[in-house]
Parts: structure tokens; sequence; C-alpha cells
């Protein structure tokens, strides 16, 4: 059986847990937070990621694994930039303007990998 989406179990599980202590909610909200994050990762991502076709959805799979053990951040922004700036083009947009927004995304996807990475 092949994973939903693009996460693999265990970082969308790392995520959640991010999240989770990121957020701190009053009450009894707080006791089931951490698992609605763990459910909105996954609907999301298998949502979205499914509609990543192959060899990206398997290269964006490799890259964030190696982001998270690795912690190599920057050379991972570079590489994961590269990788959608290569996948998508936005019409409309000229190639310098749109690798920056790819750049916006990937370092947000990253700095949030490298605090999942700090508090695991």
């Amino acid at each position: 059986m092949s994973e939903k989406g693009i996460l693999l179990a265990w970082l969308e599980e790392a995520l959640a847990k991010t999240a989770d202590k990121l957020c701190k909610l009053k009450g009894a909200l707080e006791a089931f937070d951490g698992t609605f994050f763990l459910y909105s990762f996954r609907a999301l991502d298998n949502w979205l990621g499914d509609k990543v076709p192959e060899p990206f959805k398997s290269e964006i799979r490799n890259t964030l694994g190696e982001i998270y053990f690795e912690k190599d951040y920057d050379k991972a922004i570079a590489r994961g930039t590269d990788l959608i700036d290569n996948a998508l083009n936005i019409t409309g947009i000229n190639d310098v303007s749109e690798k920056l927004i790819f750049k916006g995304m990937i370092t947000t996807v990253v700095g949030f990998l490298a605090v999942a990475n700090i508090n695991a």
C-alpha cells in the first residue's frame, strides 16, 4: 500500500506535535487540538498531495525527509525552490517573481520543519 499524499505518517505526526506545542488553547480545547492538527495535516496532505504527479511526489517526499534528518536548511530551501520552480509555471508572472514566491513558500515549510526538529 502506498502513502496517500506526500507526507509520510511520521512526518505528519511530528508536524502535528509541533503545531500542538505552538498553539496553546484554554480549557478542554487543549486536550483535542493535537488530534485536530494531525487529522488536518493528513486531510490537507491527502487532498493536495494526491494531485502532485510522479516523479515530483517522490522527490518532494525525499527532500522533506532529508530536511528533517540532515538539518541543512539553506540547502533544503535551494533544492525545494528549484524543484517547485522546475515543476510549476505561474501564468502571467515573470520567472524572477515566480521563483521568489516559491522560495518564500519553501522557506516557510523548512522553517516549520526546523521547529518540529527542535521540538522532537
